[in-house]
């Protein structure tokens, strides 16, 4: 935990590789300050991998074997070993998904991922479990109450159907900045891809182009009147559709200003996406009501952002009843009480 609700973890690989039925493996007995962080690098892979303590060998460097267990690596262990019926063959169940937009990752280096990571980081910190899901998924969302597209700037035609549906037959969706104003290519649309879905006459809602001014700055050229579209819809709004809902947040309100590095012997700035934007947006309260509104959460965690809660439930026989609750402390050398 680095303050103002930045916290660096590998929660969303491990979700990630629950979801597609992949095992999550990291070196817990390796970490940049020394043992102090050995025993939340364990207690992180036993609460989100569901199958062990991660990698607890400490083979040193430069072929320098070191195969000694510290305390913590063997208090752990013990727990681990003592409590194996539950702490195994377990699952997660989350209520909401976060949609990790194939072509809008891949046509934008910048916000789809910084919409992405930040809104992750706002469920983590409110301990809200959440699946990392991508196009392929769209297909059938039933499993999930609440699907979050956050800065899903380039979606298809076919992609806004299938999130319809999902809304007529009682799903809700939450919508977070610039979603859909382009298509699967990349391509301005003449207005805003959830426009129906909101209740706008086409007209009403013309896509602005968020990159206008950008691109006049960088390279010095007028892209004509994509600089002077504007859009009619509020800031905030939702709609009932069918048995479902769809909230729609116009903006994404970044802890960290976006930067930009300094331009390279292209003339083109890359703005690097590190630490300084792992933190929450500060909408965060917003976006945390609407998701409340729509969905119940399994569990409610009062305490400091750097405490995560994560729930599991144990799949053997004769533990169908027992629930997991995982509380981790991500501020190294400090107690929560």
């Amino acid at each position: 935990y680095t303050g103002d609700a930045g916290l660096l973890s590998k929660i969303r690989t491990m979700c990630l590789c629950r979801l597609l039925g992949r095992l999550s493996h990291f070196h817990s007995t390796r970490h940049p300050r020394g043992e102090i962080g050995y025993p939340l690098n364990m207690a992180e892979s036993m609460a989100f991998t569901g199958h062990g303590l991660g990698h607890v060998l400490n083979h040193g460097y430069h072929g320098k074997q070191d195969h000694a267990f510290t305390d913590d690596v063997k208090r752990y262990m013990k727990f681990a070993l003592s409590h194996e019926d539950v702490l195994t063959r377990n699952e997660r169940r989350p209520k909401v998904a976060v949609l990790h937009s194939n072509t809008s990752l891949a046509f934008n280096c910048r916000d789809p991922h910084l919409g992405v990571l930040t809104v992750e980081q706002a469920l983590i910190l409110e301990d809200i479990a959440f699946d990392p899901i991508d196009d392929a998924h769209l297909d059938d969302l039933s499993r999930w109450e609440v699907v979050i597209l956050s800065e899903c700037e380039s979606m298809s035609d076919d992609d806004l159907a299938k999130v319809a549906a999902y809304i007529e037959n009682g799903g809700h969706v939450l919508a977070i900045g610039n979603v859909a104003v382009y298509d699967e290519r990349r391509r301005l649309r003449p207005h805003m891809g959830l426009a129906p879905l909101l209740g706008f006459a086409t007209s009403d809602a013309i896509a602005p182009d968020p990159y206008a001014k950008e691109f006049t700055d960088l390279f010095g050229i007028d892209p004509g009147s994509a600089t002077h579209r504007a859009s009619v819809l509020p800031p905030t709004m939702s709609r009932e559709i069918g048995k479902g809902r769809l909230f729609y947040i116009s903006e994404l309100l970044l802890a960290t200003p976006r930067k930009f590095d300094e331009p390279s012997n292209y003339n083109v700035r890359y703005d690097v996406v590190d630490e300084r934007y792992l933190h929450a947006p500060r909408n965060r309260a917003e976006i945390v009501r609407a998701l409340d509104d729509m969905c119940e959460r399994d569990i409610r965690v009062i305490g400091p952002d750097w405490v995560v809660a994560e729930i599991t439930y144990p799949q053997r026989a004769g533990l169908e009843d027992v629930v997991n609750i995982h509380l981790l402390n991500y501020r190294l050398g400090a107690v929560v009480g």
